[in-house]
């Protein structure tokens, strides 16, 4: 092969790998003639579609912890009619769910403020495990939340999961794993659904009497009544047993 045949080809393969001496050459809109190649380690972004929904809206400023977006969508959503509360995605968690479990603290509060203000239920149980936004927050520790979903949004801590357990009990459990400290929520809520601090008896209501033919659990069929209480022998003088008139006391 000639040295000429050998330089027309090297020309002809740079101009072929080159988009702007290609477009040059045949006067066309420069254009990759192949797929440019992509890095297996550092992909490229994904486009976003062209309209999303106000769900993908919604989650994405919540995932990206973008509060501020996220206030602006909503208000969005307000001006067009949207039902927030209704949005959900296919594991039925609401949005709640994941705001609670927002990286930034202060932008995880403004989220949930927002939220329950354009008409979030806190007492939603979704996923799996049939949990509340309550659930989430009480077992990652966050008083912060859990304030704001009693107090503003009415959240009810006696919801029980798929296992009968209430936020109480799931921030009980975080203080039982090795090397896991106090959880702030517990004495909050224990507090709140009791009225007595942490680690102190409340007083338990008493039982009320049984109806006289009423049968009890405690009972055995059969069993004879019990005894009553013996009265008191000891007689003041003048008087006799259970305060009936009895002999007259001897003179002095």
């Amino acid at each position: 092969m000639s040295q000429r045949r050998i330089f027309r080809n090297l020309a002809v393969t740079l101009i072929a790998l080159n988009p702007l001496a290609w477009a040059q050459a045949s006067d066309r809109e420069p254009k990759m003639p192949f797929p440019a190649p992509r890095c297996p380690w550092s992909p490229a972004a994904p486009k976003a579609p062209a309209r999303m929904s106000p769900w993908d809206l919604l989650f994405s400023s919540i995932v990206y912890g973008n509060s501020k977006a996220l206030k602006q969508q909503l208000e969005g959503c307000a001006l067009l009619g949207v039902d927030v509360s209704a949005l959900r995605d296919g594991m039925n968690l609401r949005l709640l769910h994941f705001a609670v479990g927002m990286v930034d603290i202060d932008a995880a509060k403004d989220a949930v403020k927002d939220l329950l203000a354009a008409g979030c239920s806190p007492d939603h149980q979704g996923g799996p495990r049939l949990r509340t936004p309550l659930h989430s927050a009480a077992e990652r520790g966050r008083l912060e939340l859990v304030k704001i979903l009693v107090e503003e949004g009415k959240a009810d801590p006696r919801i029980q999961d798929w296992q009968g357990r209430t936020a109480l009990d799931l921030a009980r459990d975080t203080q039982t794993k090795p090397g896991a400290g106090p959880n702030p929520v517990v004495p909050y809520l224990q507090t709140w659904m009791t009225g007595a601090p942490e680690g102190t008896a409340s007083a338990a209501p008493a039982a009320a009497p049984a109806a006289p033919g009423e049968d009890s659990w405690d009972e055995q069929p059969g069993a004879a009544p019990a005894a009553p209480a013996a009265a008191s022998t000891t007689a003041s003088p003048g008087t006799g047993p259970a305060g009936l008139p009895g002999p007259a006391a001897p003179p002095a």
